[in-house]
């Protein structure tokens, strides 16, 4: 595998647009599909299960799927696990059943559009919701997020096509694709800025394109959507072999694991230490489908993160870690951002539970492949391959290589000065 890094650098040269339901959901920090699909086929064999911890928009299942292998994938962000079982619902059907669905769909919401002059409503919004809205079921505490992000008569339209949605006679899996489409819009439809991966932000560019005058139709951003998930879904089928079998479920791995199947390849992109608080992120669409109803619901939700920033007067550990990079780098933080000293510590425990766990899954000669690039906290830069060494006893470093990051979505720098312009793939062995 020496020259695995090669290969990639070579592999990402190119600028193809995501094939497969990979672009279905623009998801932060997304495992690049031409990485993943490298890695599968150098560490695994057709037929055989790999495991997915840290699923995201499930990347690591598709190209399973598209290459031979079973798999299972874990996540506590309920809104990733609805997307990842969204994407891998479509291999349960046939090409014409997709087709038949997406040109049923798209009609009923053609025929709900009712006139609406959204140029009319550029620098003005309708007096009251009414109809659908009212019908859409959702919380208190959801109804009351929605209503601060959103218009009135983008609420009005959503709730229209949501109930359509609902209402079409489907199967669950097509109704979760056509759900995944109008997951895919609501950033573009609310007042948060589509553009920042750190949560619900009204910037000052959203401002701006509000005092000019902004158009939002809901109906026709969904229909563009929704055709494009269809006409995705197909090459995803066409592409995938029919024989293997994938399953995901919403849980915290860092705990006990609810299966004790052992896997012959354990593939995730983890969080970073810097990570982006998917919590916040996934707000919008986590309410309008009703993943979760109350804001006791959300904080739980939030506690659950890897690295989450922990407030309250819990102190950092006081007993050193054990390994002398991570302490040195505690000391250090303590010094600086205590909040941030604390979150590095709970992010390494965290990930050290994980690791434990994740072991205990692996066949004898199975490898452990993680993805991960260096990244600045509160100016200390950290060496992942360092941090991830010392988490992952009794698991042994047997390989490393590194790539650039190309995607412009996955280059940034943070507000908290956390540089990522590389990745690194660690390869671990029992």
């Amino acid at each position: 595998m020496k020259k695995l890094g090669k290969v990639l650098r070579h592999t990402l040269r190119s600028h193809e647009n995501p094939k497969h339901l990979h672009g279905a959901f623009r998801f932060p920090a997304r495992l690049h599909h031409r990485v993943s699909s490298t890695l599968i086929q150098a560490y695994s064999r057709p037929g055989s299960t790999i495991c997915d911890p840290f699923v995201g928009c499930g990347t690591n299942q598709l190209e399973a799927a598209i290459h031979g292998r079973n798999s299972l994938g874990y996540d506590v962000d309920p809104l990733s696990v609805f997307i990842t079982k969204a994407k891998l619902g479509a291999l349960h059907f046939s090409e014409s059943e997709l087709r038949r669905y997406g040109n049923l769909l798209l009609g009923k919401i053609e025929n709900c559009r009712r006139g609406r002059d959204y140029e009319s409503l550029m620098f003005a919004d309708i007096s009251r919701l009414n109809g659908a809205a009212k019908r859409a079921a959702l919380s208190a505490a959801s109804t009351d997020l929605i209503k601060r992000w959103f218009r009135r008569y983008v609420i009005q339209d959503l709730a229209i096509i949501l109930e359509t949605i609902r209402a079409t006679r489907a199967p669950a899996e097509l109704k979760h694709l056509a759900l995944l489409s109008f997951a895919s819009i609501l950033r573009s439809c609310s007042n948060a800025d589509p553009v920042p991966v750190s949560g619900l932000e009204y910037t000052k560019r959203m401002r701006e394109r509000d005092l000019e005058g902004r158009r939002i139709d809901p109906f026709s951003l969904y229909e563009k959507r929704l055709a494009r998930t269809i006409f995705q879904a197909i090459e995803f089928l066409q592409s995938s072999n029919s024989v293997s079998n994938h399953a995901t479920f919403n849980h915290d791995i860092t705990r006990h694991w609810p299966s004790d199947e052992r896997y012959d390849l354990l593939m995730f992109s983890p969080p970073y230490l810097s990570a982006v608080e998917y919590s916040r992120r996934h707000k919008l669409e986590m309410a309008w489908l009703s993943l979760i109803d109350t804001h006791a619901d959300f904080l739980t939700l939030s506690r659950k993160y890897i690295g989450h920033r922990i407030t309250g007067k819990e102190p950092v550990e006081i007993e050193p870690f054990g390994d002398p990079y991570i302490d040195r780098i505690r000391k250090s933080l303590l010094h600086i951002d205590y909040r941030r000293a604390r979150a590095f510590i709970r992010y390494c425990h965290q990930m050290h539970a994980f690791f434990g766990h994740a072991a205990l899954h692996m066949h004898k000669k199975a490898k452990l492949v993680t993805v991960i690039g260096d990244n600045t906290v509160a100016g200390i830069r950290i060496l992942s391959d360092r941090v991830m060494s010392a988490v992952a006893e009794p698991l042994t470093l047997s390989e490393q290589h590194t790539y650039p990051l190309r995607n412009r979505y996955m280059t940034y720098t943070r507000h908290n000065g956390a540089d990522i312009c590389a990745e690194r793939i660690l390869v671990f062995s029992r």
